[in-house]
């Protein structure tokens, strides 16, 4: 499907509206583009309510916005599963689609927003974009309930995202603000074996709105490396973004990430974080040794422990705004990592 010269229309090339048991398969969407900030250009779109829908191996490339600076930079989705309905979407299954080379804006590559309730994403290919690869959404208003405005009970597994980066797109200018799996706002999810790099940030567990949060988010078993910040950060940016709270962050593979020497650790732990776990990961910083960094001293109940740490340079941590750069000093000081090493 080939959209040069089609009119473009704030919808998908593909479109499916409160409907079930449908299977889009097999085909190649490129070339649906709109200059205007107007108009959202999606390769396929998924709204209301309905189950049993599977999205699967299909190539979505070379489309999007081209909305100016003054325009906000616009937006487009390669994949957008939009719950606003008050019954939910469930059993949303989106496996083996590459998506590349696109003009996203303000948006995403793959998007799961709202009132979404059980969902697969797996064995995708999500690559050179220019903004965040796949993320899922609560808290913006999608669904008509907001008790309900949450995509939820869903798994992100064996997925391939590279090259996702905001640098450059007229969204965000000069910002390496990109993550490859972005949860925001999202609950009761799993992100697991993924391999994860070379984009501005690797995963981020965060809620951009304030009093909402993300939580019961596992990260597990992922390589996350040569990310140009964090490898994983958690928590929202500003203080007046919501929580990231009950995560587990474990046995995950993080190297050399701060590949651009930005400030931040392997991991990172930005505003209000809470009862989250980080243990048993595998840690190797770069010549910056940056391991752990959190700014921010809205922080409790986390418990950092039974990590293994390595370096090529001196290690550093920071923890609620203290800098230490002696591994004794900061594990008598904070009380975390007393069962991990570093070598």
């Amino acid at each position: 499907m080939d959209g040069k010269g089609v009119q473009q229309i704030d919808d998908g090339a593909i479109s499916i509206n409160n409907a079930s048991y449908i299977r889009v398969s097999g085909l190649e969407i490129r070339s649906y583009d709109t200059s205007s900030a107007d108009v959202t250009p999606i390769g396929i779109h998924v709204s209301g309510s309905g189950r049993n829908i599977e999205i699967t191996g299909n190539r979505i490339h070379d489309m999007g916005t081209t909305a100016g600076q003054k325009a906000g930079g616009g937006n487009a989705h390669g994949i957008a599963v939009y719950g606003n309905s008050e019954a939910p979407l469930n059993q949303i299954v989106i496996t083996q689609n590459e998506l590349y080379n696109l003009r996203l804006g303000a948006s995403e590559a793959m998007a799961i927003n709202g009132n979404v309730d059980g969902f697969r994403v797996e064995q995708n290919i999500v690559h050179d974009n220019d903004n965040i690869g796949i993320d899922i959404i609560g808290f913006e208003g999608t669904a008509p309930n907001p008790a309900q405005d949450q995509a939820r009970n869903g798994v992100i597994q064996e997925n391939q995202v590279y090259h996702i980066s905001s640098y450059g797109n007229p969204a965000y200018g000069n910002e390496y603000s990109a993550a490859g799996i972005y949860v925001d706002g999202g609950k009761d999810i799993k992100i697991i074996d993924n391999d994860i790099h070379d984009n501005d940030f690797g995963i981020e567990l965060a809620s951009e709105h304030a009093g909402g949060a993300t939580s019961n988010v596992e990260v597990s078993f992922n390589r996350i490396y040569n990310n140009s910040a964090a490898g994983i950060t958690l928590g929202g940016y500003d203080e007046d973004r919501g929580r990231t709270e009950n995560c587990i962050i474990k046995e995950n593979t993080l190297t050399e990430n701060n590949a651009k020497r930005l400030g931040y650790g392997e991991i990172n732990l930005a505003f209000d974080t809470r009862n989250n776990e980080l243990s048993n990961n595998n840690i190797q910083a770069n010549e910056d040794g940056r391991m752990i960094t959190n700014e921010f001293t809205q922080n409790e109940g986390n418990i950092v422990d039974f990590n293994h740490y390595s370096t090529k340079a001196q290690a550093y941590w920071m923890w609620k705004g203290e800098e230490f750069d002696n591994f004794h000093a900061y594990q008598s000081q904070t009380g975390n990592d007393r069962h991990s090493d570093l070598s």
